[in-house]
């Protein structure tokens, strides 16, 4: 049997610890003068971090998607894959529904749902859909993120402003945040030609900026969404400049997905890199 193993994302994130200059005698309205950002034509701003992931700015390619909730301390950068679908359920042959959309539209027409849906199941007992079913329903493989990478700010600050942004035309998505003394600028670009997310960081003040990152599973949020239920092998690995995070599948299926890897690579500007078992600083 054929199996169908890993699939490798490469994201890459700068690290830039120098920026604009930052004028003497500045004052904290000019130092937050410098991180407020346009509102984009085609876009959205918001003056706030996301309070949940739902709420998080998003910046995709079609086929890598981030999101980005944009806590000034402790980011935690979600990211995912059109093809991570957990094979929950065993492969079946599709239903003919083209040969009875005639019939079905009349149904619904004179307003006799019932007889319309029913001609629908016929056609799925014919596939053999019936005996997959749990219950009434079989529904899509459900589609996973991939990873978290989480960006934690060694000298944490209180933030008294902030601002997120999403540009829909460059699809770059961009934080900026600053304590009065110091502002500092995240900015997300996902590239398809490239295949590859990137997240810069500056200073906007050339002050030192000092972070740890690390790659882990998203945390159990919610009763219907827990890793550990349908991930195993999980292997987490700094080594240099690299972030490494694999895991395979619970549930393995002939021609399905067994597993994925995510790699990520820090590349420091003006500064150096300290690698232990599972985190860079």
């Amino acid at each position: 049997m054929k199996l169908k193993l890993l699939v490798f994302f490469v994201f890459v994130l700068l690290v830039v610890s120098c920026g604009n200059k930052k004028k003497e005698g500045s004052t904290k309205v000019e130092v937050t003068k410098e991180v407020l950002l346009e509102q984009p034509k085609h876009g959205f701003l918001s003056s706030k971090p996301a309070s949940r992931w739902e709420e998080s700015a998003i910046s995709r390619n079609g086929t890598l998607g981030i999101l980005i909730p944009g806590d000034a301390n402790i980011d935690r950068i979600v990211f995912s894959y059109e093809k991570l679908f957990m094979s929950q359920y065993p492969p079946y042959n599709s239903p003919n529904l083209g040969n009875i959309l005639g019939d079905v539209r009349k149904l619904i027409l004179y307003d006799i749902g019932a007889e319309a849906s029913q001609i629908a199941v016929e056609e799925d007992i014919k596939v053999g859909i019936s005996e997959l079913a749990e219950g009434d329903f079989i529904w899509a493989n459900p589609h996973i993120p991939a990873c978290q990478l989480e960006v934690e700010n060694l000298n944490p600050i209180e933030a008294s402003e902030h601002g997120r942004s999403v540009n829909y035309k460059t699809v770059e998505t961009t934080v900026a945040y600053a304590d009065g003394n110091s502002s500092v600028k995240r900015k997300v670009f996902v590239s398809r030609k490239d295949g590859i997310s990137v997240v810069k960081i500056n200073s906007l003040d050339n002050n030192k900026l000092s972070y740890k990152f690390n790659l882990n599973q998203l945390p159990n949020t919610a009763e219907d969404f827990d890793p550990k239920a349908y991930l195993k092998d999980l292997k987490i690995k700094a080594e240099g400049e690299y972030l490494s995070y694999s895991t395979s599948f619970k549930i393995g299926r002939e021609g399905s997905l067994k597993g994925y890897a995510v790699a990520t690579k820090i590349i420091p500007t003006g500064g150096v890199l300290a690698a232990d078992d599972k985190s860079i600083i």
